[in-house]
């Protein structure tokens, strides 16, 4: 027991660990169970605290370092911190495609139909037609910017967008 609290460091070749069987005679020697013994080192460092004034709050000390190759074998990731990462670049909204990235085209049909069926009113159809669109097929390749290059209002921009992508299906995997 001595020797396993030495190896932990809760005491040293001098003082024994504070247990009942390591007590000291009257000559200081280290007495075994059944012998007549003076205090034990338990006792004596209670009845020194008490003899102290003020009351004392116990003292715990847990510092402790974790070598970083012991830490690297316990979770290689916890060793080294992760490369941040790249600061994204700032998107310019009249790049965004009308098709979303995750869904690839519809059925194909005219862009009147799918005005019509998507209540697009009249301003939308006349001015996609009117710009050469003729089937939804074409969407793919439309950017927010040709949009606005054709003089689409925000509000058409986002009602059409909406339609896009109620219309279109995902990606296979």
């Amino acid at each position: 027991m001595w020797a396993a609290g030495w190896v932990h460091g809760t005491c040293d070749a001098d003082p024994p660990p504070n247990h009942e069987i390591f007590t000291k005679d009257k000559a200081g020697r280290v007495a075994t169970v059944g012998q007549t013994a003076a205090p034990s080192v338990l006792q004596r460092r209670v009845a020194g605290a008490q003899a102290q004034a003020g009351p004392s709050a116990p003292v715990i000390n847990n510092h402790f370092t974790i070598p970083d190759t012991l830490l690297h074998a316990i979770h290689p990731a916890a060793a080294a911190a992760p490369p941040a990462a790249p600061a994204a670049a700032p998107v310019d909204p009249a790049q965004v495609p009308l098709l979303p990235p995750n869904k690839t085209v519809g059925k194909s049909q005219l862009i009147t139909e799918f005005c019509m069926d998507y209540d697009l009113g009249e301003s939308i159809p006349g001015k996609l037609v009117e710009h050469g669109y003729r089937k939804t097929d074409g969407f793919r390749f439309i950017l927010v910017k040709d949009l606005l290059s054709i003089r689409f209002l925000q509000g058409e921009i986002v009602e059409l967008r909406d339609a896009v992508e109620k219309w279109a299906v995902p990606k296979p995997a």
